[in-house]
């Protein structure tokens, strides 16, 4: 599907895409933010307050034994599903540790839809009834870790915390909502479109060919090293079997010496 960039009015439809490892609580913040539970796994068409919502999850990232090209293309083809392109990406991160898999989940997204796709996005933090009472997530969670501090840093400082415990909770969603508005008031109102998918696609080819690259300077740096190590063991060789050839001679007298040498003291110490 070609998509084409195109500029939305305020207060109508907006179209949004949650994104996260499966366990992150993609599948509640969708019902949450619905207002009701019925989305598993898919898109959803919501209006709240007078607004068009369309939400769309996409299969959870890290959880499959596909290759991470795999894991990007079925990203992009999600993606491109909201035609003619979403208006914000929902970023799903659970309170707490900021894991491995979460951080491969953001190199996915970006390699999927360009590193451009953080300033389309919104970070969200569920399970929220996990913040002990009175506590801040920008200081129980996002200052503690560099990794998070520079992922939301990237998303514009955009994030929000998700008590999906309740379901019905409009002050959270309105709160989603008004991060959402700032997205596109940042983007000028554009949603994010297929022109942005193919210079996401020209960045990942970029980058493979520098990879490649990359690997070929290894590979050379290490043939060389690999040689000079060869010619100074060769050198080193030919050391040792000249300073043998150069002793041989004298081993050899030595030897003839020793031999000769040796019946005449055997009879010496006979005739004593």
């Amino acid at each position: 599907i070609k998509l084409q960039c195109q500029r939305m009015s305020p207060n109508t439809e907006t179209r949004l895409v949650l994104l996260g490892k499966t366990g992150s609580g993609k599948s509640s913040t969708a019902n949450t933010i619905l207002g009701r539970k019925v989305l598993i796994q898919g898109s959803g068409m919501w209006d709240f307050c007078g607004r068009h919502l369309t939400i769309l999850e996409t299969p959870g990232l890290m959880d499959t034994q596909q290759t991470p090209q795999e894991v990007q293309r079925e990203l992009r083809r999600s993606v491109s599903l909201l035609y003619p392109g979403p208006h914000a990406f929902l970023l799903v991160i659970r309170i707490g540790r900021f894991t491995e898999e979460e951080k491969e989940t953001v190199q996915h997204i970006k390699l999927a839809m360009g590193s451009n796709a953080l300033a389309f996005t919104v970070v969200i933090f569920t399970h929220g009834d996990l913040l002990e009472e009175g506590g801040n997530v920008q200081q129980c969670v996002i200052d503690g870790c560099p990794e998070l501090y520079e992922l939301v840093i990237s998303c514009g400082g955009r994030y929000c915390v998700f008590n999906n415990l309740t379901v019905r909770n409009k002050e959270q969603v309105s709160e989603m909502l008004a991060l959402v508005d700032s997205v596109l008031q940042a983007n000028e109102w554009h949603a994010y479109c297929g022109r942005m998918l193919h210079t996401a696609e020209d960045e990942r080819k970029l980058l493979l060919e520098k990879e490649k690259m990359l690997n070929r300077r290894r590979e050379h740096d290490i043939r060389e090293w690999f040689e000079r190590e060869l010619e100074v063991m060769d050198s080193d060789r030919s050391k040792r079997e000249n300073t043998i050839f150069m002793f041989c001679p004298l081993i050899y007298k030595m030897w003839i010496n020793v031999s000769l040498c040796g019946p005449m003291q055997h009879s010496m110490w006979k005739q004593h």
